[in-house]
């Protein structure tokens, strides 16, 4: 009988994950499993992904998740049908609205309305009280409806067979900008510091965007940060306004026709920029005329993709 894997989180399991859908896919493909399953912490985020790249490459999706129960311990669900997909979005839903913002605590009194169609791993305790049927012997939640009394007294015993891990990772943790760093490469935002705040630092002379409204008019400073957002309007006359988002807001700078030929690649290609130039300094809004343009360039600095208007 060929191997199955019934348990993997991607990297869409913060901290628990490291592989995107896709890279699961193709390696159970390259291990010659016919079925996989990809069970997220609290969230079926990359099951759309996770079951097109399962397909392309001849392996059997399986959705599922893991969840997180109010007495914090763990239970991994698979999906076996449409109605189980549909109850399991249902119940994590539910959780996610009542639960504060991060976390999720899905109630033990809940899961008999949401069985249907679901097939959870109840854990090695539950061996203790196995019957002689091959899928309580192996700790999985029988098929039938939670109202019968034999899924009753399966879950039971649930809570003491799902008790928070304890064990000690082999690896060691992922350091602050490690982690900023995964953020942004999987999700394209982070809930961490911003990049620009791991270096400030090492920018002393670099004004920070919420400083701006205080530089002197006429003066020459340095802006920096992660380019989100480049325009060259068909109205300006070949100008173009770039935006720079650092740790604190949002600084813009306008950059005239020439400079932008001779800086073109840098401008276009960098995800990071370090900007001099002059302050225009008007009621309180802060342009910086660009007269030089340089990449900023640090292993540590991973941001978000540029919104571009031509």
């Amino acid at each position: 009988m060929s191997y199955c894997e019934l348990h993997c989180c991607s990297a869409f399991s913060f901290l628990r994950g490291g592989s995107f859908p896709e890279q699961l896919a193709e390696v159970a493909a390259e291990l010659e499993m016919p079925a996989i399953a990809l069970l997220d912490r609290n969230g079926v985020y990359g099951a759309q992904r996770f079951s097109v790249a399962a397909r392309e490459h001849g392996v059997r999706p399986i959705i599922g998740a893991e969840l997180s129960m109010e007495d914090g311990s763990i239970l991994p669900v698979l999906v076996e049908n449409r109605t189980g997909y549909k109850n399991l979005c249902e119940l994590l839903t539910q959780a996610h609205f009542r639960s504060e913002k991060g976390k999720c605590a899905v109630q033990w009194d809940e899961l008999p309305e949401f069985a249907d169609g679901l097939v959870a791993f109840l854990g090695s305790a539950r061996l203790q009280r196995a019957s002689a049927s091959p899928a309580r012997t192996f700790g999985i939640l029988p098929k039938q409806s939670l109202k019968s009394s034999r899924t009753q007294d399966a879950f039971a015993s649930t809570p003491k067979a799902c008790a928070p891990q304890t064990f000690e990772s082999a690896l060691a943790p992922m350091t602050l900008p490690e982690r900023v760093k995964a953020d942004y490469e999987t999700m394209n935002l982070t809930t961490g510091p911003h990049p620009m705040k791991l270096l400030r630092e090492k920018l002393p002379n670099i004004w920070r965007a919420i400083d701006l409204v205080q530089a002197r008019h006429g003066s020459t400073i340095q802006i920096a940060g992660n380019v989100i957002c480049r325009q060259r309007p068909g109205t300006a006359k070949g100008f173009v306004f770039i935006s720079l988002e650092d740790e604190t807001g949002v600084s813009n700078a306008i950059v005239d026709p020439d400079l932008f030929e001779r800086f073109r690649l840098v401008i276009t290609e960098e995800a990071f920029l370090l900007i001099e130039g002059q302050v225009q300094n008007s009621d309180g809004v802060v342009l910086i005329k660009a007269r030089d343009i340089k990449p900023l360039v640090h292993e540590r600095l991973v941001g978000s993709e540029s919104h571009d208007f031509h």
